[in-house]
């Protein structure tokens, strides 16, 4: 009974949050577009509502009343819902998250993070473990296409990226089943499973 319980969080936990968290983001980047469709209107539309979202699922995740993994749940919706504002601030030109600047920025922050991280509610740190996945995600990309510009050795890594983040994310599917313990444990992985997922769709066809 007990091996059919871990088997249950393995894939409740593990695989089905990474297709969830891959949802939201396809939900999001939806009405992005929709918004863009809109103009200036919709951009600001999309911007307060979005920024309403974040605060309210930062805030319901802080609650004490929360499970961990309910608590997790609200800081991963508001952490990718804080990640499109970003997008949108970058696409206006408010924001350059991705250019050099930008890895600066991304390099304080996750200092920062690093160690404020024990003194955060689990769902803070799910909040910013998947803002920081999908900053770092897409400056990983960036930076190789900036150095292919210098060395042709990044129009490698540029090519076989999609099918690294592939194998990877069979690592993670196999450290998953093989290696976790909890809940919480299976729900980071299932945001790298994400990032990764994620990763080789976009590099594959539409990069």
């Amino acid at each position: 009974m007990e091996w059919r319980s871990d088997l249950k969080s393995k894939l409740f936990d593990g695989l089905l949050p990474a297709f969830l968290i891959t949802a939201i983001l396809a939900g999001l980047i939806g009405l992005l577009f929709l918004a863009r469709v809109g103009g200036t209107a919709g951009f600001v539309v999309y911007t307060i509502a979005a920024i309403l979202v974040t605060g309210v699922c930062l805030r319901r995740s802080l609650k004490d009343d929360l499970s961990e993994v309910a608590g997790a749940w609200w800081g991963i919706i508001g952490g990718m819902a804080a990640w499109t504002v970003m997008e949108l601030g970058e696409i206006l030109g408010f924001a350059e998250v991705e250019d050099q600047e930008g890895v600066l920025m991304f390099l304080l922050v996750s200092i920062f993070v690093w160690l404020m991280w024990r003194h955060f509610p689990v769902g803070a740190r799910f909040f910013v473990f998947i803002f920081l996945l999908n900053w770092g995600g897409h400056i990983i990309i960036h930076l190789q296409k900036y150095l292919s510009e210098f060395w042709e050795f990044f129009d490698i890594t540029l090519s076989i990226y999609p099918w690294m983040a592939l194998a990877a994310g069979v690592a993670v599917v196999y450290w998953i089943f093989s290696t976790s313990r909890t809940g919480i444990e299976r729900l980071y992985a299932a945001g790298w499973l994400y990032l990764l997922f994620f990763t080789f769709i976009h590099m594959i066809f539409f990069y």
